[in-house]
């Protein structure tokens, strides 16, 4: 059997997974409606991977120099802004300001690819593997209910989609109540000589 803390850091990939698949899922729809055309409709999407992407390397530094708990809050509080953004902008059909939303969402979503580490760091040393198991079956979990969640809540508000954001922005909230939780050590930084090797 797991410990706890693998058991919450794969729950904690759940849900940060799930909202990352929500945003694939109804993104394009609503870019869509908001840009008027299918022209720009999956430019929400393309800006979440981008502030995935561009989150990467400051998520990492933000741990190694705070810790694990204090660079995923950070950035699911980022993420937390920015489905609320996203929200705000399908309600007031703001293709811009849903733009900006997604951004947040991206950099939330590209900080939690670092649970898959953290799982290995919380687990005992034999069992690593098995932990690193444990989060990703998270994130089938994340894969299966993602989609389910953008249907069921595309019309629980007056705006179609802006529940399921809304679901999005909940989500985060309850991933930023689980971490104080998370008892991770800080990540260790590779020794000097490794980190002019990889420069070369």
């Amino acid at each position: 059997m797991a410990n706890r803390q693998v058991l919450l850091v794969a729950g904690l990939f759940a849900l940060s997974g799930t909202g990352a698949v929500l945003v694939v899922a109804a993104a394009p729809v609503v870019g869509v409606e908001l840009a008027g055309g299918p022209e720009l409709a999956t430019l929400p999407v393309a800006l979440a991977m981008l502030g995935g992407l561009a989150a990467t390397v400051p998520a990492s530094q933000a741990m190694a120099r705070w810790g694990r708990r204090a660079g995923f809050s950070l950035f699911t509080a980022i993420g937390l802004a920015g489905a609320a953004t996203a929200a705000l902008g399908i309600h007031l059909h703001s293709f811009t300001l849903f733009c900006v939303g997604s951004v947040g969402i991206g950099a939330m979503n590209g900080a939690s690819l670092f649970y898959r580490f953290t799982a290995g760091e919380v687990a005992e040393p034999t069992k690593r593997e098995r932990a690193t198991g444990y989060v990703l079956g998270a994130g089938v979990v994340a894969g299966i209910a993602g989609p389910s969640l953008a249907n069921l809540a595309s019309d629980a508000l007056s705006a179609r989609f802006a529940g399921s954001y809304a679901v999005l922005a909940a989500l985060a909230l309850v991933v930023l109540l689980l971490l104080p939780f998370l008892d991770a050590p800080r990540p260790q930084a590779p020794p000097t000589a490794a980190r002019h090797a990889l420069r070369r």
